[in-house]
Protein backbone atom coordinates (compact mmCIF):
# COMPACT_ATOMS: atom_id res chain seq x y z
CA UNK A 1 0.00 0.00 0.00
CA UNK A 2 1.36 3.63 -1.22
CA UNK A 3 1.27 6.63 1.25
CA UNK A 4 1.79 9.39 -1.04
CA UNK A 5 -0.18 12.31 -0.11
CA UNK A 6 -3.38 12.51 -2.13
CA UNK A 7 -2.28 15.07 -4.80
CA UNK A 8 0.64 12.89 -5.99
CA UNK A 9 -2.06 9.95 -6.26
CA UNK A 10 -4.01 12.21 -8.12
CA UNK A 11 -1.03 12.67 -10.02
CA UNK A 12 -0.15 9.52 -10.35
CA UNK A 13 -2.92 8.45 -11.54
CA UNK A 14 -3.23 10.68 -14.31
CA UNK A 15 -2.77 9.24 -18.13
CA UNK A 16 0.82 9.06 -19.70
CA UNK A 17 0.73 11.34 -22.85
CA UNK A 18 3.70 10.75 -24.87
CA UNK A 19 5.08 12.60 -28.15
CA UNK A 20 8.19 12.49 -30.37
CA UNK A 21 9.66 15.77 -31.34
CA UNK A 22 12.46 17.16 -33.56
CA UNK A 23 15.07 18.26 -31.09
CA UNK A 24 14.69 22.28 -31.45
CA UNK A 25 10.87 22.17 -30.89
CA UNK A 26 11.41 19.96 -27.40
CA UNK A 27 14.28 22.40 -26.17
CA UNK A 28 12.23 25.52 -27.05
CA UNK A 29 8.86 24.00 -25.10
CA UNK A 30 11.18 23.25 -22.05
CA UNK A 31 12.65 26.34 -21.81
CA UNK A 32 9.81 28.47 -22.05
CA UNK A 33 7.75 26.13 -19.89
CA UNK A 34 11.27 26.94 -17.55
CA UNK A 35 11.19 30.46 -18.04
CA UNK A 36 7.40 30.98 -16.96
CA UNK A 37 8.51 28.62 -13.94
CA UNK A 38 6.02 25.69 -14.77
CA UNK A 39 6.24 21.98 -15.09
CA UNK A 40 6.11 20.39 -18.74
CA UNK A 41 2.50 19.24 -18.11
CA UNK A 42 1.68 22.02 -17.09
CA UNK A 43 2.58 24.10 -19.84
CA UNK A 44 1.28 21.58 -22.38
CA UNK A 45 -1.91 22.24 -20.56
CA UNK A 46 -2.27 25.42 -20.84
CA UNK A 47 -1.07 25.72 -24.42
CA UNK A 48 -3.48 23.05 -25.66
CA UNK A 49 -6.28 24.70 -23.43
CA UNK A 50 -5.51 27.57 -25.78
CA UNK A 51 -5.22 25.90 -29.09
CA UNK A 52 -8.96 24.35 -28.18
CA UNK A 53 -10.23 27.77 -28.58
CA UNK A 54 -9.66 27.70 -32.55
CA UNK A 55 -8.90 24.35 -33.32
CA UNK A 56 -8.81 24.93 -37.14
CA UNK A 57 -5.83 26.94 -36.79
CA UNK A 58 -4.00 23.46 -36.35
CA UNK A 59 -6.06 21.66 -38.69
CA UNK A 60 -4.78 23.91 -41.44
CA UNK A 61 -1.03 24.06 -40.79
CA UNK A 62 1.72 21.24 -42.07
CA UNK A 63 2.68 18.40 -40.09
CA UNK A 64 5.79 18.35 -38.13
CA UNK A 65 8.68 17.12 -40.53
CA UNK A 66 10.65 14.58 -38.71
CA UNK A 67 9.48 14.20 -35.23
CA UNK A 68 12.27 12.61 -34.03
CA UNK A 69 14.31 12.57 -32.10
CA UNK A 70 13.23 13.32 -28.33
CA UNK A 71 10.51 11.56 -26.89
CA UNK A 72 8.23 14.06 -24.00
CA UNK A 73 6.22 12.49 -21.51
CA UNK A 74 3.60 14.25 -19.89
CA UNK A 75 0.48 13.22 -17.15
CA UNK A 76 -1.84 14.96 -18.85
CA UNK A 77 -5.53 15.69 -16.61
CA UNK A 78 -8.22 13.33 -18.03
CA UNK A 79 -10.34 16.76 -18.48
CA UNK A 80 -7.46 18.22 -21.18
CA UNK A 81 -6.57 14.70 -22.92
CA UNK A 82 -10.61 14.57 -22.88
CA UNK A 83 -10.79 17.41 -25.15
CA UNK A 84 -7.25 16.62 -27.23
CA UNK A 85 -8.84 13.73 -28.44
CA UNK A 86 -12.57 15.31 -29.22
CA UNK A 87 -10.48 18.35 -31.24
CA UNK A 88 -8.37 16.07 -33.41
CA UNK A 89 -11.22 13.78 -34.27
CA UNK A 90 -13.18 16.46 -35.62
CA UNK A 91 -9.40 17.70 -37.51
CA UNK A 92 -9.29 14.37 -38.69
CA UNK A 93 -6.03 14.17 -37.02
CA UNK A 94 -4.27 11.76 -33.88
CA UNK A 95 -3.78 13.48 -30.87
CA UNK A 96 0.03 13.16 -31.20
CA UNK A 97 0.20 14.70 -34.60
CA UNK A 98 -2.27 17.76 -32.78
CA UNK A 99 0.18 18.01 -30.58
CA UNK A 100 3.35 17.67 -33.25
CA UNK A 101 1.33 20.59 -35.25
CA UNK A 102 0.81 22.79 -32.36
CA UNK A 103 4.41 23.06 -30.96
CA UNK A 104 6.36 22.87 -33.98
CA UNK A 105 4.39 25.61 -35.67
CA UNK A 106 4.32 27.46 -32.46
CA UNK A 107 8.36 27.53 -31.82
CA UNK A 108 9.73 26.98 -35.04
CA UNK A 109 7.60 28.12 -37.66
CA UNK A 110 5.60 31.13 -35.76
CA UNK A 111 2.81 29.98 -38.33
CA UNK A 112 0.24 29.72 -35.70
CA UNK A 113 -2.59 31.95 -36.61
CA UNK A 114 -5.39 33.47 -34.47
CA UNK A 115 -8.88 33.65 -35.60
CA UNK A 116 -8.29 37.53 -36.06
CA UNK A 117 -6.11 36.93 -38.78
CA UNK A 118 -2.53 38.16 -37.34
CA UNK A 119 0.39 35.77 -36.84
CA UNK A 120 1.30 35.45 -33.62
CA UNK A 121 4.42 34.06 -32.10
CA UNK A 122 2.54 32.26 -29.70
CA UNK A 123 -1.08 31.48 -29.09
CA UNK A 124 -0.27 32.50 -25.46
CA UNK A 125 -1.88 36.61 -26.64
CA UNK A 126 -0.82 39.16 -24.48
CA UNK A 127 -3.55 39.25 -22.63
CA UNK A 128 -3.10 35.86 -21.75
CA UNK A 129 -0.17 35.84 -20.66
CA UNK A 130 -0.76 38.41 -17.54
CA UNK A 131 -3.14 35.91 -16.50
CA UNK A 132 -1.09 33.37 -14.63
CA UNK A 133 -2.61 29.66 -13.66
CA UNK A 134 -1.97 27.82 -10.55
CA UNK A 135 1.36 26.49 -10.32
CA UNK A 136 1.84 23.15 -9.30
Amino acid sequence: MSFLPKTNLDFENRPMFSICLPELVASEFRAEADRENWCEWKWLSFLLEMSFHDPWVVEKVGDCPHPWPVNVEVRLEHETLRRLRYVSKIAEISPAAYVQRLLYHVYVTREIIHSNQKKVDSICLAEYRKVSPVKA
